[in-house]
């Protein structure tokens, strides 16, 4: 099984600025990943689609919540998301320009931003703004990941086939070092990627 996520962001984004771009909205587009990572790996291990009886028992609905509702430092995606549209609702309301509330380059948070296209004063992609942007595209990668990882498990457990799995990146510019070193990596499921200063993990996070 390769590790490797390939998404149409551009298309997710327009999914989601299509919506009414709520809490709601972006809970169903993370589910959706989900269960795209469970069809990806089904496919991958066994060369063919699952059945509606196979998706039923490969599929544990509450990893799948608990999964999507995973707090990082402290918050799920649903409280950074409203973060997000509180600044962006008083920015509105007090006529302030966004920029006004950006920090330096580096910080992290609801304030920060973080590529040159978004100090240039350009309008967001797709109508969704920068930091709403990228925490639905890295919430939805996360997911996938995890889903792949959760549903080789499952299958691995049902039929008694190793498997084995091999980082892939996306072999360009914005990939990290560390990255770069575990390309084409290939370990048991069970087993954690390592990189060159011992840091490790069980699929890209």
């Amino acid at each position: 099984m390769e590790i490797r996520t390939i998404f149409d962001f551009d298309e997710l984004n327009r999914i989601y600025a299509s919506t009414q771009g709520s809490e709601y909205d972006m809970q169903k587009l993370l589910e959706a990943s989900y269960m795209l990572g469970l069809y990806f790996t089904y496919e991958n291990l066994m060369g063919r689609e699952p059945d509606e009886d196979e998706i039923d028992d490969l599929l544990d609905l509450q990893l799948l919540n608990d999964t999507v509702w995973k707090e990082t430092a402290g918050k799920n995606f649903a409280q950074r998301l409203q973060e997000y549209k509180d600044i962006e609702e008083s920015n509105d309301e007090n006529g302030q320009d966004a920029d006004q509330e950006r920090p330096k380059k580096g910080s992290t948070g609801p304030n920060s931003r973080s590529t040159a296209n978004e100090s240039s004063g350009q309008e967001p992609e797709n109508g969704v703004s920068p930091e709403i942007r990228r925490l639905l595209e890295t919430e939805y990668h996360r997911i996938f990941d995890t889903s792949c990882h959760d549903t080789a498990e499952a299958i691995e457990k049902v039929t008694g086939k190793k498997v084995f799995k091999t980082w892939q990146t996306q072999k360009d510019d914005r990939v990290r070092d560390s990255h770069v070193y575990l390309q084409g990596q290939t370990v048991p499921l069970e087993s954690d990627f390592y990189t060159y200063d011992n840091k490790h993990a069980k699929y890209p996070s």
